[in-house]
């Protein structure tokens, strides 16, 4: 029993060091994760139909509907991407 006690506490005590040595690169991985996540649903929420109504969307914005898709570009495809590099790369 002392034995297996022993044991859980130098598998916590390595876990805490190695934790608390890689904080950048947990943050780095957080950040690339949100990244990937939010890309993710915003692509989804642009391309599933009956999410967004487009015809009253275009409705709305008139002549600057293009900047839809600037704003969909930068806030869907490009933050997943941007977060799959991090994770590929940096993390």
């Amino acid at each position: 029993m002392c034995l297996c006690a022993l044991a859980v506490t130098n598998i916590l005590t390595l876990l805490d060091k190695y934790l608390r040595r890689n904080d950048e690169e947990m943050i780095v991985k957080i950040i690339g994760i949100v990244f990937v996540v939010i890309g993710t649903i915003v692509s989804m929420i642009f391309w599933v139909p009956g999410l967004i109504d487009k015809r009253q969307l275009r409705q709305i914005m008139g002549n600057r509907y293009s900047m839809i898709y600037f704003i969909y570009f930068t806030n869907g495809p490009l933050l997943l991407i941007i977060g799959a590099l991090i994770l590929t790369y940096l993390a």
